[in-house]
């Protein structure tokens, strides 16, 4: 027998799954969060294959905006307001690009395997 998940308030009020991420170009560790569904669909189903996974190199043109949105502080809060995106695309490609694939990742867009190095 399968338990459903009917109780709306606990489902409402679940969290986002988190990962703690080392950048050593920044000195030292940030903390991501999954996409929301939202911020999904803005960054657009165009990059997304019939399986609903996002090929890594379709998505570099959003990877400021996606570093922007979902590194947070232990609060769950956005350290980075949407404007910080194209300050974001000046900084070192790698830490942004380390960022925002592991962002797709923990959202579940693509495999670990996928994740250029």
């Amino acid at each position: 027998m399968v338990d459903f998940l009917t109780d709306r308030k606990a489902i409402l009020a679940a969290g986002f799954k988190t990962q703690e991420i080392e950048i050593p170009a920044w000195g030292g560790t940030v903390l991501v969060r999954e996409l929301t569904a939202d911020e999904v669909e803005q960054i657009g189903f165009g990059m997304a294959d019939e399986e609903g996974k996002v090929d890594p190199s379709k998505a570099r043109g959003r990877m400021p905006w996606i570093v922007a949105r979902c590194v947070i502080n232990e609060k769950e809060e956005r350290i980075f307001v949407d404007g910080d995106a194209k300050r974001l695309a000046q900084k070192g490609g790698d830490a942004v690009v380390k960022i925002a694939t592991a962002v797709l990742e923990l959202s579940g867009l693509v495999a670990k395997e996928e994740i250029p190095n």
